[in-house]
């Protein structure tokens, strides 16, 4: 909004709600990092959603023997099972489990 004092007055109207909740953070600017998105409102009359940041956090924190680059994620093998492979350890399926929910999130806001 252009008038700055209906913005404070949109503020101090939801700190009295949420108050009961705990402490509101308040953040000014035209640049904002929400759930992994980063929140441009740099250009007037446009928006843009950036989730960039978060992507390579993502793909930096996958160990280096599951890194790699596929021509499709739809591979030929994707739904063979293997019964010469044994299954993956308690801490190596979490990670997968992580990094794939994390990968889930970022589809469902691309």
């Amino acid at each position: 909004h252009k008038k700055s004092s209906v913005i404070n007055d949109i503020i101090a109207s939801l700190r009295e709600e949420y108050r009961k909740v705990g402490e509101m953070t308040v953040l000014r600017g035209k640049v904002h990092y929400y759930l992994g998105m980063t929140l441009d409102f740099s250009n007037v009359g446009s928006f843009v959603s950036d989730m960039e940041e978060y992507l390579n956090a993502v793909l930096d924190g996958v160990p280096e023997d599951m890194d790699g680059i596929a021509s499709t994620p739809a591979a030929d093998n994707l739904f063979k099972t293997r019964p010469n492979v044994g299954k993956l350890d308690a801490e190596r399926a979490e990670l997968f489990h992580q990094i794939t929910a994390q990968l889930l999130f970022v589809l469902q806001r691309g």
